[in-house]
């Protein structure tokens, strides 16, 4: 390299000759290693370069003065495009520069040669330099096997040859005299340059066999009949497709599969007749066959679309008996018909198809028999409606489609949404006319109940009602509060009172989370006496296996359902309750299988969580309820369910109301954020933890680079959010007067104003160890309380206390064990002692005391402490309240949709 420093002329002057990026790249692939074979013949020098996977050979001429150069050349895009230098050239120069130091005059040579970014005129382009190289100078000349490309030797001092593709040969043609001529190929010598220009087309025509044929062809659109009768293969009378008078032509069409044809890009050569200029071809067209024969329906396809896959890369041409040919778009529908027999429903309709009147069962059966999209009348073809054609139906032995409910369901679906099939409004409008149900209301009276509905939750009851007399399922998706639970005991004692009437077993199965088994057992006590229901869970639960046949409901938690399937699959089930079925979205899990092979006449979802928006489990939860509803039958052509599509299937199998849409009796419910501040003890921590563990994982955070584990940030925030609770937390034996905590302190002004008032207390944590500290403290000062957590046992009688005892003052919970399930309405101060990460489980939680039963003013108070992580969490959740809060699948924590920014905030100091 030392060498090639040292000579700064040339380097100087090739980097001022040179664009940006030729010099950059060049003096790359120089300084690489790049260049290799450098050679000498005379005035041509020849080199390779090197780039990735490919390779590029150099060729640079030099004058005989060399004091500058003839030509370059380089096969890359850019120098083929453009013209100058590309970073090819760029880093053989550098390298003639390093080794051949005796044949550079840099200034001359650079200074007389092709400048850079030079744009090559028309008149010194690469093809024109090579032809008038070549033009007078032939010795001798040969055709290359493939008839694409010709071989010159010229008869110059050096002998060099020079291969011309066919566009550089036509354009030879046109410069070379008699003398020249008579060194080319025998083949050759009688060429001309012929006057007109062709262009790519595709003939269609229709074979003896009846077949549609496609030929690959170029075409002449003149009369030029010497011409023709000297190079051309067929000439035909047509209609230009592109022509909307569709006026008869006559083309001269040439085959491109013939041996004597070579095309180029912009000319084809006709051996024996001489060069055509040709527009430029489309690589679609050039890939495909010379010849495509089509089958029936592939041909009815194409004249109904009007040849629009041909048309869009070449002129289409028709015989004059193709263009006669008559594609009618639309079967007329002339009757539907629709009867209900045995729970099944029968439906057909007829069609005009031509001349004739078919049924939809004879199309069916027709497109069965040819997998055809069209019917073929004489010159006549029709295109058979898409309500035969997008399924395969079943049939009955009277031609008639047969429908379960939900297969009907789903049709009706499919017919109202936008576009799904054509006359798709007159057939929707004949089966809703004939296919509503008739069943008769629900009973107004339930014998042996004592359930009273309030408005909405009639009308939810009598939809529950109609989907069981229908055979369909659903989902109530109503939010939390609003009676689910009674909706469905009213339900379960309508099919009771019903089977009773026709002397028939009755058998309910809920399925429901641990947590609530008790709270399903005593509101089917209290509500429902007349329904003998039974607990089947917990370790000992094989000696309840034969009391199952003995009761009426059976209720048991989604664990129990997948160990013991196999005996709950052995009954005939009316009805099976799913209580919070987003516990079962997943659709790989055990549990989601297990629940899939529990058979019912009615499967009903319940679900009032707070759920995102996520298409997916939706689908999965549906799939639980209605196998088979979402899928599409075998061999449909319907378009994939899309997010909008998919909310209009479910709609008419789903209900869902919130509070506000339906309660104008429940008692205000009113949240505050109550702030507090860190005692010197709690900041003292505080600091540590951030100034220590907190510091390392911000630190990792700002290198975006370096990985950061979940658990470990977790680990911090938490330990932040309980030095916030209490700094007893931190003390082995600690209890609540083991430090001083600023929001502990607050809790006791706010729990001493509520008691003074005679009000009951609910009190949300989600700390086992600040639930213990709460409760010492409660005991310390005589207030009776209780305390449910996720290790709580007889959760029932807990609850129960709380709600019957006047004396039992405050409830203390975790936030997940008493969150969901229960009745906490004797209450109507809720206090959420610390944050959750999302809002929904907090929400969750406080719908535990605002809710149906509630005849008091509801206080919600969140304690937040200034300055400190808690402060954060909170404005975050506010922030992002609008992204994760929505509908049909449980909220996820909010600390994993945080990106790198959002946590540094939380952590840094």
């Amino acid at each position: 390299m030392t060498s090639f420093s040292s000579k700064n002329e040339w380097l100087k002057t090739l980097s001022e000759q040179l664009s940006e990026d030729a010099w950059s790249d060049g003096l790359y692939l120089f300084r690489e290693g790049k260049v290799s074979g450098l050679s000498f013949f005379e005035n041509l020098v020849s080199a390779k370069v090197d780039q990735g996977n490919k390779s590029f050979a150099v060729h640079i001429k030099f004058h005989p003065s060399r004091r500058f150069f003839q030509w370059v050349e380089c096969p890359c895009k850019r120098h083929r495009k453009e013209g100058g230098y590309c970073k090819h050239i760029a880093a053989v120069l550098l390298t003639l520069g390093q080794e051949s130091p005796e044949l550079v005059d840099a200034k001359a040579m650079l200074r007389n040669s092709p400048k850079r970014r030079a744009s090559p005129s028309p008149q010194r382009s690469y093809t024109e330099r090579i032809v008038g190289e070549i033009a007078g100078r032939i010795a001798s000349a040969a055709e290359h096997v493939d008839g694409l490309k010709v071989s010159f030797l010229l008869n110059s001092k050096a002998t060099n040859t020079i291969i011309l593709n066919v566009d550089q040969q036509a354009k030879l043609f046109a410069k070379i005299q008699a003398g020249d001529r008579k060194r080319l190929p025998a083949s050759f010598r009688r060429l001309e340059n012929l006057p007109g220009e062709l262009h790519a087309a595709y003939l269609f025509t229709i074979g003896t066999d009846g077949q549609l044929k496609a030929s690959r062809v170029l075409a002449l659109k003149s009369t030029l009949a010497t011409l023709a009768k000297k190079c051309f293969h067929f000439e035909i009378d047509c209609y230009a497709l592109s022509d909307e008078r569709r006026l008869q032509r006559t083309i001269f069409g040439l085959n491109t599969d013939g041996d004597n044809i070579a095309l180029g890009e912009r000319h084809v050569r006709i051996d024996g007749a001489g060069f055509m200029a040709v527009e430029k071809l489309d690589t679609k067209w050039q890939k495909e066959p010379c010849t495509i024969s089509f089958s029936d329906d592939e041909a009815e396809e194409l004249i109904a679309n009007n040849f629009s896959r041909f048309a869009a890369q070449a002129e289409v041409y028709l015989t004059s008996e193709l263009a006669r040919l008559d594609i009618d778009q639309k079967a007329e529908l002339r009757d539907v018909d629709v009867v209900e027999q045995d729970g099944w429903f029968h439906l057909s309709a007829i069609y005009r198809i031509g001349a004739r009147s078919a049924s939809m069962g004879e199309l069916i059966r027709e497109r069965l028999a040819k997998q055809n999209t069209f019917v073929k009348e004489g010159n006549s073809w029709t295109r058979l409606p898409t309500i035969v054609s997008d399924f395969e139906w079943r049939l009955d032995a009277d031609d008639r489609l047969i429908l379960s409910p939900t297969e009907l369901l789903r049709l009706q679906q499919e017919l109202s949404y936008s576009g799904a099939f054509d006359d798709r409004q007159q057939i929707l409008a004949k089966m809703l006319d004939q296919s509503s149900t008739t069943e008769p209301p629900p009973p107004s009276a339930l014998k042996g109940s004592r359930i009273k509905l309030r408005h909405y939750q009639d009308e939810g009851y009598k939809w529950l009602w109609w989907l069981y007399k229908t055979r369909l399922h659903g989902l109530l998706a109503d939010d939390m509060g609003l009676g689910k639970t009674h909706q469905s005991m009213a339900l379960m004692c309508a099919v009771y009172q019903d089977n009773c009437s026709a002397n028939k077993e009755t058998r309910f199965l809920v399925v429901c989370p641990t947590s609530v088994i008790d709270h399903w057992l005593d509101k089917l006590r209290e509500f429902a006496p007349n329904i003998s229901a039974l607990a089947y869970y917990g370790s000992k639960r094989s000696t309840l296996v034969p009391s199952i046949a003995d009761h009426t409901a059976v209720i048991t938690s989604y664990g129990v359902l997948l160990r013991d399937h196999a005996i709950l699959a052995r009954y005939e089930w009316d009805v099976l309750i799913l209580d919070e079925i987003h516990y079962v979205k997943n659709h790989r899990s055990s549990t989601y299988k297990a629940v899939r092979q529990i058979a019912a006449r009615l499967r009903i979802g319940l679900s009032g969580t707070p759920i995102e928006n996520r298409s997916e489990e939706l689908r999965n939860i549906f799939d639980i309820l209605v196998p088979g509803y979402l899928t599409a039958p075998p061999n449909s052509r319907s378009a994939p369910i899309d997010d909008d599509r998919l909310q209009a299937l479910v709609r008419p199998l789903q209900l869902r109301r919130t509070k506000t849409e339906v309660l104008s009796d429940l008692p205000e419910k009113v949240e505050d954020t109550r702030h507090c501040f860190l005692s010197d003890e709690q900041s003292k921590l505080y600091r540590e933890i951030l100034a220590t563990r907190g510091q390392e994982i911000v630190s990792k955070l700002y290198a975006k680079d370096t990985s950061v584990t979940y658990m470990h940030v977790l680990t911090v925030l938490h330990m932040l959010k309980q030095v916030c609770n209490h700094p007893a937390l931190f003390y082995p034996q600690g209890r609540w007067n083991s430090g001083i905590s600023g929001k502990f302190e607050l809790m006791r002004e706010i729990l001493a104003e509520a008691l003074q008032s005679e009000q009951k207390v609910v009190i949300f944590s989600q700390y086992l160890k600040m639930i213990e500290l709460i409760s010492g403290y409660l005991g310390d000062i005589g207030v009776e309380h209780v305390v449910l957590t996720g290790q709580s046992k007889d959760r029932g009688q807990i609850i129960n206390r709380f709600q019957t005892n006047p004396k039992v003052k405050v409830f203390v919970g975790s936030l997940l064990a008493g969150g969901i399930g229960i009745d906490l309405t004797t209450a109507s101060v809720v206090i959420h002692y610390d944050r959750w990460w999302n809002a929904s489980k907090e929400n969750q939680a406080t719908d535990r005391v605002h809710r149906i039963g509630q005849r008091n003013f509801v206080q919600v108070l969140k304690l937040v402490t200034r300055g400190t992580i808690e402060e954060r969490i909170d404005a975050l959740i506010k922030k992002k309240a609008k992204l994760i809060s929505t509908y049909l699948a449980p909220d996820q924590n909010l600390l994993k949709k945080l990106n790198r920014e959002e946590l540094i905030s939380l952590l840094e100091i």
